[in-house]
């Protein structure tokens, strides 16, 4: 049941900006905008101390449920509960930390999660409110509740994914009607920047986009003949018609040969390219086939097929694209040609050995691009007489341990550069590669302290995860929405800092999403001023 007192704790004082919208929030359910690092949370963490408790904070991680019970209980010393899947909740407590589907089914379960139980809700990362997400169900769920008045508080860096004005006008009138927020609040850059808030403003472009990271393979499908829900059924022909790239049809023979020789030995084993549809698959299933057979080498087998399948799978869902992706994961996992000599037949082993020999001449834009930006972002930041802090943000994770292994096999960066993977422990990046949750932890730790010196990252350190701010954001993949956007960049907040853009497409460029960030601020900015005329004529 929640507690209605806590012992006083140290309070940090808010930034005039940061008051101010606490004032409003404490009088109206307000959605509150402002970039990632201008102190969110300490906005919500105020408007439940002066509404006292108790309190829901609604978070769309596992992983935030802890950064953020942490937090409030620094901030006010309240017995903080967190409720997420494999948590029960407490029987003392001020504040309830959730994930939005475990709160929904655990709510019916405890009456003290009634909604009229509750003085304050947050909604962190609201811009999650989309169609079924379980946020958008939570939200009309306390709109229904008619016994229900709790001040809700929303929490976002970028309110939508929307590119067109219009689409985003109507989505923030959605959020407004559907949380039942009467005001909007947001801080200006000439505002922020007097509060202490040093990232780039809205509406700024990167300080570097990379032309050499655009060149892409030969025979590369055009962008306008993708199909992604064809996308397997597009590459198998293209592989059949031998119109792939190199390098595809290469890593296609290569699987076809070994599948046709653990099939050889044991007729259970069917291939996975010709009868399992999902490409995430492929690689999961034959570890779990390994792991289980009962002889050696059929062991040895199916676990180097594993690491061939996931290189696949890294051109399929690139389009061909990122054959550098598919090269060093094999390199990392170590399926050399050696290895390929002593257990595959010499019809298998032919392909590996024709594979290996050209790749190994061949240089990739992408990565040689990434070491000219690392060397010379460092050597900037030596000569700014501060040392590098940086974060490069791939979008799947087996890209960060891919990053890390292509830095620590360089010399030259290897010298400079003190590197850790991150990203969402709930799912490995393949069956085995995976980050635990107290590994990621321990590497935002050393990140803090400088032990490590740059982490490589999933969206999960775009939003909302505690990892300190570096003086270079590095985007290595092309950016998919305003919202990744905005996160990314704020993360490089710190003087002086750099934001390198690596590659992009026409209708995914920095200088769109920046126009649109502009735009999207202006009409937050239209319906804070009316909101503010309301509250001064009905004062």
């Amino acid at each position: 049941m929640p507690s209605s007192q806590a012992p006083p704790a140290a309070r940090l004082r808010p930034r005039p900006y940061q008051q101010r919208i606490i004032d409003q929030a404490v009088l109206k359910n307000t959605l509150v905008v402002l970039p990632t690092g201008a102190g969110k949370t300490l906005i919500a963490t105020e408007v439940i101390r002066t509404l006292s408790p108790p309190a829901l904070f609604i978070v769309p991680t596992v992983l935030l449920v802890k950064q953020q019970s942490e937090a409030i209980a620094a901030h006010t010393n309240y017995k903080v509960a967190q409720l997420h899947g494999g948590k029960s909740l407490p029987h003392s407590w001020h504040v309830v930390v959730a994930t939005p589907a475990c709160f929904h089914a655990t709510q019916s379960a405890y009456p003290s999660l009634a909604w009229a139980r509750f003085r304050s809700v947050v909604f962190d990362e609201v811009h999650h409110a989309l169609k079924k997400h379980p946020y958008r169900t939570l939200a009309l769920s306390l709109k229904r509740c008619k016994s229900a008045h709790p001040r809700v508080v929303g929490l976002t860096a970028s309110f939508t994914y929307a590119l067109a004005q219009q689409r985003a006008t109507n989505v923030l009138k959605t959020l407004c009607n559907e949380f039942q927020f009467s005001a909007v609040q947001t801080a200006p850059a000439h505002e922020l920047k007097s509060g202490g808030y040093h990232a780039s403003s809205a509406g700024s472009t990167p300080s570097n986009v990379q032309p050499l990271a655009r060149t892409v393979p030969a025979n590369v499908l055009p962008p306008q003949q993708r199909q992604p829900h064809l996308m397997l059924h597009t590459f198998l022909d293209r592989c059949e018609a031998k119109q792939a790239t190199q390098t595809a049809q290469q890593i296609f023979q290569v699987v076809l040969s070994m599948e046709s020789v653990v099939h050889a030995r044991d007729r259970s084993l069917d291939s996975q390219l010709r009868h399992v549809r999902n490409v995430r698959k492929w690689s999961g299933n034959t570890f779990k086939r390994a792991t289980a057979h009962n002889q050696q080498i059929m062991r040895t087998l199916l676990t180097q097929l594993c690491h061939w399948y996931e290189a696949l799978r890294l051109l399929i869902v690139t389009w061909e694209e990122d054959e550098f992706a598919a090269v060093w994961f094999l390199k990392m996992m170590k399926c050399n040609l050696n290895d390929a000599i002593q257990v595959w037949p010499e019809h298998c082993a032919r392909h590996v050995r024709s594979f290996w020999y050209r790749v190994n001449t061949l240089q990739f834009d992408r990565l040689v691009c990434l070491k000219q930006v690392l060397l010379q972002q460092d050597a900037q930041r030596r000569a700014d007489g501060v040392a590098f802090r940086g974060i490069i943000f791939v979008q799947q994770r087996v890209y960060t341990h891919m990053i890390e292994h292509y830095i620590e096999s360089d010399q030259q960066l290897q010298a400079v550069l003190r590197c850790g993977c991150v990203y969402a422990s709930s799912t490995s990046a393949t069956p085995l590669l995976s980050v635990s949750k107290s590994k990621a932890a321990e590497r935002i730790e050393a990140f803090r302290t400088g032990a490590i010196n740059l982490l490589i990252a999933t969206s999960v350190a775009e939003e909302g995860m505690d990892i300190p701010a570096a003086n270079c954001v590095i985007r290595f993949d092309t950016v998919q929405s305003t919202v990744s956007f905005v996160q990314g960049r704020g993360r490089a907040r710190l003087e002086g800092s750099a934001f390198v853009v690596m590659k992009e497409s026409a209708a995914k460029s920095s200088a769109r999403f920046a126009q649109v960030e502009s735009e999207h601020m202006k009409l937050l900015e239209e319906v804070c001023e009316r909101t503010n005329r309301r509250s001064i004529k009905s004062g």
